[in-house]
């Protein structure tokens, strides 16, 4: 189940895969239908109250919007405690945005989330060798977490995403739905 506004390129790739995909707009999905199946959630959660109460319960979290800002709420030693997009251009810019892995539900249903103002530009690190290397790296080095999330940045030109990278992990607590 895909909720929120969704995005080609992940489509295609869970079809190719042989996944069933549905899109729902998040307006219309409801939260006993987020925890009663798997799902990705694409933008930025405006119209789901139960997105926001779980995003208050993570460490990375959308600031702000125009200019897009993602914070931390607890930044480790050495790391920045804001993450703010860098405008080249009305075109051209490089974007943050929040990669989440939540842990499995009691239901044993999984989400992604992909936070931001263009999600899509998240999109090569979850379908490309090279960005799934990258994910991979910060996840073994975060310690191979069940749940985690990531600040991502990614360069946009237009409306393509050029490349995109991780620049913070953290894991998510088992406990998460306690």
């Amino acid at each position: 189940m895909l909720a929120g506004p969704g995005r080609r390129s992940i489509v295609q790739y869970l079809e190719r895969g042989g996944q069933q995909v549905e899109l729902v707009d998040s307006a219309r999905f409801s939260a006993d239908a987020f925890a009663a199946q798997n799902t990705i959630s694409l933008g930025m959660p405006r119209t789901a109250a139960y997105l926001d109460r779980l995003l208050e319960r993570t460490n990375f979290y959308l600031a702000q919007v125009e200019p897009d800002i993602v914070r931390s709420r607890n930044p480790l030693r050495g790391e920045p405690a804001e993450f703010a997009q860098q405008r080249f251009s009305a075109e051209h810019a490089i974007l943050p945005g929040i990669l989440i892995c939540l842990p499995a539900r009691p239901e044993q249903t999984r989400s992604l989330l992909l936070i931001g103002k263009y999600p899509n530009g998240m999109t090569p690190l979850l379908i490309s060798v090279e960005g799934l290397k990258q994910l991979e790296e910060q996840w073994v080095k975060g310690g191979s977490p069940e749940g985690w999330e990531m600040v991502v940045k990614a360069e946009i030109f237009r409306d393509t995403a050029l490349k995109a990278w991780p620049v913070a992990f953290r894991p998510i607590p088992r406990d998460f739905w306690k």
